[in-house]
């Protein structure tokens, strides 16, 4: 009876082991895939020597010199309203624009007003 007992329990580890060994792992699913979003980043080209600030989706976002970039933002995928004001005036630096982005997309604005 032992002897049964001891060859059923090896016969099961045997069973899961050969189980687990042949399971294949679900693909890794990167987050933009994940959450279904994009990254941007912002730089300013201005030939005037300005100092813009960038405005995504009704809100400012960063402050960036001349010739400088911005640190890059993860957005949702989809329509956006980005704008570059002059830094101080309100006043538009280059019309404002209406971005798509794809999902898992990697994109770069600039401004030369």
């Amino acid at each position: 009876m032992k002897r049964i007992i001891a060859i059923t329990f090896v016969f099961l580890i045997g069973l899961f082991a050969c189980q687990n060994a042949n399971t294949p792992e679900a693909p890794e699913v990167k987050d933009c895939v994940k959450y279904n979003t994009a990254t941007i980043q912002f730089e300013n080209r201005s030939v005037t020597n300005r100092t813009y600030d960038v405005v995504w989706d009704g809100v400012h976002i960063a402050t960036i010199g001349p010739w400088e970039k911005t640190q890059v933002f993860t957005v949702a995928a989809g329509e956006h309203t980005m704008t570059f004001k002059v830094s101080n005036s309100g006043k538009l630096a280059c019309t404002t624009a209406y971005p798509v982005l794809q999902q898992c997309g990697v994109y770069s604005y600039f401004c030369t007003g």
